[in-house]
């Protein structure tokens, strides 16, 4: 018998012994003598995919070596290799590739607990708890991200913008080499199947309030930073607790596609969607989009989706959602900072700004987005710059933080610090504040001195003195009975002139009979104040809540009397023109004491007639004074007769004013005969109206010239788009002075206003920018108009003013797209700087805002310019790659800074580290995506010296055309992109012009630019 490797016994071929072993050797020998005489020289050769009928039967391959073969019923399949190995196994496929190769789905069963070590490397398990497969590193079990991107590539399961992946979510683009995913709908919709269904919902960005705006600080280009500060924020600082960021929180509430981790995009990322709008789909092609990035403390960004615009509104805007979240970042880069801690602070001042120590981080690839959350508005700065909640940060950098501690005692705040994967609490806490004291069963002695503790037997407070408790102000009391108790020196006290009858319900204060003060409730004063200075002063007398004695019994008022006898036994009427007593309002105006107590304003009663039995005419003045008591002057009068006086003594009439008079505009009251005599103002027919009993009668106004001459408005051309400008300041004249006339301001677009001055400079303004229509006198006054240019470059809007039957038109025209032909230094409608034309192609060449590093907030350039190696910042190992554009100073040839850098971006920096290392200048520029741009590139020397001097033409510091193209650092060197040997690299000084080469490993800022 000839097998080569492992010989197939049917089953049927064994005769079974009926009794004893006899049998069964006959039956065995019976069997080999049949198949040696009956099998050929060689057996059978069998090879993967040969025909075969018995299910599960096996066979061997030829050679030694060869894998077993089972039959599916069809035909052959390796099974694996039976002596050599590795084991070749093959599920669903006859040519397996790997020691195990699977031909279809594999499922991997959930954790048992295995840990993992160096000989479960590579192992992989499903994580149950995550929803996430994971892999054995050899030390610790990792998870793996489904559709994440390796070195900026689209995810596996999705790799086409506009792919639905496998958990439903949209591939939206890259971001800085990181994929963002969106929903198939806005947030307001559902998807069907086939469509989005429903309607979109409108969102604020903050909680609706149109005051009170706070500042977030969230500028990062990566939205789940800036929403993660948004939903620690209070939007609202006059509404207690903290009020949200309501379309912030929407997303980062959402549960979505199966996910958790949505959140509202930056501008960047919103932009990214708007430019694949058409593949990602079912967005609202004519509305605007809110992102997450804010622009100023009232302002944030929105994008509109008609256009591709980004601008600023108003927080308590309405415009749509669409959330997304990000892939992982699965680069190889390391993001987990070395440990670093903060310094916990106890016993702080309450409601108090406090900052934490400076710790300097290392230990991972930078530069990563740190930020800080939490109560407290805390704020976060790298090496001692600007405060903020969310800034970049490099290794070898120091951060600090600082926050407002609790109002409360005794109360933590904590500050969540995330850089990287790391996340870092500072713990700032109030000191102790006020502590009750309880009873306690402590025996008081020598060691107890001291201790206090309330005696809630007794109800007072104790302490111990070393040997007995003792009550705390239990002194005895002092005096005799009635007297009310007084503290002096320590002790209690008491006076008789001080004293409590309660026989009468009264409290005593006096030096001697008779009480200079009475408190008392009696049948003589029904309850009342009696201060009587002197028992026979002509002065006066107090009294409070008189009734009866002769007086009115409906006055229950205070009431001042004056006396004009020497003794209270002698009577005389008060003669005219005698002041009753009334009331002063003073106030201190010095520090010289009683002296410099003034009186501004006083109420006096004087007799205005002459007084009889029972009759005493009385009028009240008031008066009022702009400097003191001996400048009051008498403002209006209530005279006796009723009759009402303003800036006279002596009123004729009910109402009599010594001077002009002010009518106001109609509140809707009838004109009848109750009414006869009425006047009112008419705002509809601009003037005066008197009712006659029946109806409403303009009092009819002389006839002016209320047409001025023509006023010209200069058009203006070369705008910003979306920006509010303002006209010329045009002169009104021609018209008949004191003649009024209509002023309105009319346009289709751009939200027109206009205002109305007194001075040719507008210093000083009679009416404020509005848009309703005013009757205003316009006779040598001047007009300006103002409004906001289209959101669309290349467009014009036409506003209109008018002044009675003159109107004149103001043109205002955005900038064209390509702002190439307009001055250096134009902001295009892409918010790029037009830089001049670059020398290696001869076309028009544009830059950023703002300085690497740092970003526009909608007027100016915020946060931490950055200071780059031209390398990787090795200070050996260089590359020479063969980029010597120039070879000395002054350059002035036509190197191509594009060119260059896409050679460095795929250029290794230093031979001495494993890998591709980075030029990182240009490979800033070159992944920078801003302004809707992604084609920007680290300029040559030839192309930054055209820069340099279309910023600074004269090329010396300090003059009026300086930095004319915005935010240059005049002082600092500036990389280019031109190579001057191996070692250095050339950069240039926007001062002067100064250019040289210098190591490749030294910081320098960075302006990108683009074609």
């Amino acid at each position: 018998m000839f097998c080569k490797s492992t010989c197939w016994f049917p089953a049927s071929s064994v005769i079974p012994a009926k009794a004893g072993t006899g049998a069964v050797v006959f039956g065995t020998l019976f069997l080999l003598a049949t198949l040696f005489f009956s099998l050929p020289a060689h057996a059978q050769l069998y090879n993967a995919g040969d025909a075969c009928t018995v299910a599960g039967k096996v066979y061997t391959a030829e050679g030694g070596a060869g894998p077993s073969l089972v039959c599916n019923g069809t035909t052959l399949q390796v099974d694996e290799s039976v002596k050599t190995g590795p084991y070749a196994r093959g599920i669903g496929t006859a040519a397996p590739k790997a020691p195990l190769h699977v031909a279809g789905e594999a499922i991997i069963g959930a954790t048992t607990g295995l840990a993992c070590d160096a000989d479960r490397k590579g192992g992989l398990r499903w994580n149950d708890t995550d929803k996430l497969p994971e892999f054995c590193d050899g030390t610790t079990w990792k998870a793996m991200v489904v559709g994440a991107v390796v070195s900026g590539e689209p995810p596996v399961d999705c790799p086409v913008v506009g792919d639905v992946c496998s958990d439903g979510t949209i591939f939206a683009g890259l971001s800085g080499g990181i994929p963002i995913y969106t929903t198939r709908c806005d947030v307001g919709m559902t998807w069907d199947g086939s469509t989005c269904t429903g309607t979109q919902a409108g969102f604020k960005w903050n909680n609706g309030n149109g005051s009170n705006y706070t500042a977030t600080f969230a500028y990062s280009s990566n939205g789940s930073i800036n929403t993660n500060i948004l939903i620690s924020t209070d939007s609202d600082s006059g509404t207690a607790g903290i009020q949200p960021h309501i379309a912030a929180q929407y997303c980062a509430d959402s549960f979505d596609h199966g996910k958790d981790d949505w959140y509202l995009p930056s501008q960047g990322e919103l932009l990214l969607m708007w430019g694949n709008k058409a593949a990602i789909g079912n967005f609202h092609a004519t509305d605007s989009y809110w992102t997450s990035t804010e622009s100023a403390i009232n302002n944030a960004r929105y994008v509109a989706f008609n256009t591709g615009q980004s601008a600023n509104s108003p927080k308590i805007g309405t415009y749509f959602v669409r959330c997304t979240r990000r892939g992982a970042d699965t680069s190889g880069a390391d993001l987990t900072p070395d440990a670093f801690t903060f310094t916990a602070l106890t016993n702080q001042v309450r409601n108090t700004v406090v900052s934490s120590n400076s710790v300097t981080v290392a230990g991972f690839d930078g530069p990563l987005s740190v930020y800080v959350t939490g109560p407290g508005s805390p704020q976060l700065r790298v090496n001692g710059g600007t405060w903020g909640n969310s800034l970049n940060i490099s290794p070898g950098d120091t951060l600090q933080i600082r926050q407002t501690t609790s109002p409360a005692p005794n109360t933590s705040r904590a500050a969540l610090v995330t850089l990287g994967t790391a996340a870092v609490d500072w713990v700032v806490t109030t000191a102790v504040g006020e502590v009750p004291v309880g009873n306690t069963g402590l025996t008081c002695n020598a060691g107890a001195a001291g201790t206090v503790r309330y005696n809630s037997g007794g109800t007072v407070m104790e302490y111990c003195n070393g040997t007995a408790w003792a009550s705390i102000g239990g002194a005895t009391p002092a005096g005799a009975d009635t007297q009310i108790q007084y503290n002096n020196a320590g002790a209690f006290g008491a006076s008789s002139h001080l004293k409590w009858v309660g026989t009468s319900s009264a409290l005593h204060v006096h030096a001697a009979d008779p009480a200079s003060m009475v408190v008392n409730h009696n049948s003589g004063y029904q309850g009342g104040v009696n201060s009587v200075r002197d028992k026979d002063s002509s002065l006066a007398a107090f009294h409070g809540g008189v009734s009866g004695n002769g007086n009115d019994s409906r006055t229950f008022a205070l009431i001042g009397m004056r006396r004009v006898a020497s003794s209270w036994e002698t009577y005389a009427a008060v003669p005219t023109g005698t002041y009753l007593p009334g009331i002063a309002f003073a106030g201190q105006t010095g520090s010289n004491g009683s002296l410099d107590m003034d009186i501004g304003a006083s109420v006096l009663a004087q007799v205005d007639g002459t007084v009889s039995a029972g009759v005493i005419p009385t009028a009240v003045v008031f008066n009022t004074s702009l400097t003191d008591d001996t400048g009051l002057t008498e403002r209006m009068r209530i005279a006796s007769s009723g009759n009402v006086g303003i800036g006279t003594a002596a009123p004729k009439a009910p109402l009599q004013v010594a001077g002009e008079v002010i009518v106001g505009p109609t509140s809707g009251l009838a004109c009848d005969a109750n009414r006869k005599g009425g006047l009112r103002w008419s705002d509809a027919e601009s003037t005066i109206e008197m009712c006659d009993g029946t109806d409403w009668k303009k009092v009819a106004a002389a006839t002016c010239d209320n047409a001025p001459a023509f006023f010209p408005f200069t058009a203006q051309t070369g705008l910003g788009v979306s920006t509010l400008v303002t006209s010329n300041i045009a002169t009104i004249t021609g018209m008949d002075a004191g003649c009024t006339a209509t002023v309105s301001v009319s346009g289709a677009s751009g939200s027109p206003e206009y205002r109305v001055c007194s001075t040719s400079d507008c210093s000083s303004v009679t009416q404020d920018w509005t848009a309703a229509n005013n009757t205003i006198d316009m006779q040598g006054k001047y007009l300006q108009l103002r409004a906001t240019t289209s959101a669309s470059a290349g467009t014009e809007f036409t506003i209109t003013g008018t002044v009675g039957p003159v109107s004149s038109d103001w043109s205002i025209t955005t900038l064209h797209a390509d702002c190439s032909l307009s001055p250096v230094g134009t902001v295009c409608a892409d918010g790029t700087v037009y830089a001049g034309t670059s020398p290696a192609s001869g076309t028009p060449m544009y830059i950023t805002r703002c300085d690497g590093g740092r970003v526009w907030g909608g007027s100016s350039c915020s946060g931490s310019r950055l200071s780059t190696a031209w390398n990787n910042g090795n200070s050996s190992n260089y590359v020479d790659t063969s980029l010597a554009n120039c070879g000395a100073a002054p350059c002035a040839g036509t190197a191509d800074g594009r060119a260059n850098t896409t050679t460095l971006a795929a250029a290794d920096s230093d031979s001495g580290a494993g890998g591709t290392q980075p030029h990182a200048a240009a490979v800033y520029c070159d992944g920078l995506n801003i302004h809707g741009q992604t084609d920007w590139y680290l300029p040559s020397l030839p192309e930054l010296d055209v820069i340099i001097r279309a910023n600074n033409p004269d090329l010396t510091n300090g003059t009026g055309d300086d930095n004319t193209l915005g935010d240059f650092a005049m002082t600092t060197y500036y990389w280019s992109s031109s190579e001057s040997n191996g070692y250095y690299a050339w950069i240039e000084r926007p001062s002067d012009g100064s250019q040289g080469g210098n190591t490749k490993g030294n910081g320098y800022a960075i302006r990108c630019a683009r074609r």
